[in-house]
């Protein structure tokens, strides 16, 4: 229904509002998750400022961490990332065609029973993309988990975006206080 979907949308918003940094938002963000569907699967892949590689904050499978190193894009995130279109993949045979449409070769998401990804952006940036698969609370995915997950998303860019906005303003105020140092050093000699 669309009232108790405003209603868990409302729910992860402002579990993901209280997040001051990345860490507190990855540990809102994995329960949300998790109580919400309880996908087998999730990752959140974040690019880094060339838009070279991607860092996982987040990524589990079964409940255990995944140890994802930075890393070139590839397979379906690639995919995300380029398209800037979310994707719902609702069984095998979905990911399957997909992948093979799309000749990707995808060894992360290639066996999934059913994917769901939507890329992260703020305006014209992309910034990563949150990616589910195999969905424990539901029989599959369906278009109003992509709705809900596009949503959840827009959020994190406002958090990821603002992230940036307060390491941009922390570099140059501590060159600004550096200059100051270096000033009050010369007027003093």
């Amino acid at each position: 229904s669309r009232l108790g979907d405003q209603a868990l949308i409302n729910q992860i918003s402002q579990a993901l509002s209280h997040a001051l940094d990345l860490s507190q938002l990855v540990v809102a963000l994995q329960a949300q998750l998790e109580a919400w569907l309880a996908p087998a699967e999730v990752r959140l892949a974040v690019l880094d400022e060339g838009g070279h590689e991607v860092s996982y904050p987040l990524a589990y499978r079964l409940g255990q961490p995944l140890p994802l190193g930075p890393q070139v894009p590839s397979g379906l995130l690639r995919h995300l990332l380029h398209s800037q279109e979310p994707l719902l993949l609702a069984d095998r045979e979905a990911v399957a065609q997909t992948l093979s449409a799309l000749e990707l070769k995808d060894n992360d998401f290639g066996g999934a029973s059913a994917f769901l990804g939507v890329p992260i952006a703020q305006g014209e940036r992309s910034l990563g993309a949150l990616m589910l698969a195999n969905p424990g609370r539901a029989p599959t995915f369906e278009p109003r988990h992509l709705r809900i997950l596009a949503t959840v998303a827009a959020q994190i860019g406002l958090v990821l975006d603002q992230r940036r906005l307060f390491e941009q303003t922390s570099q140059a105020l501590a060159t600004a206080e550096e200059r100051v140092t270096r000033l009050e050093a010369l007027a003093a000699a």
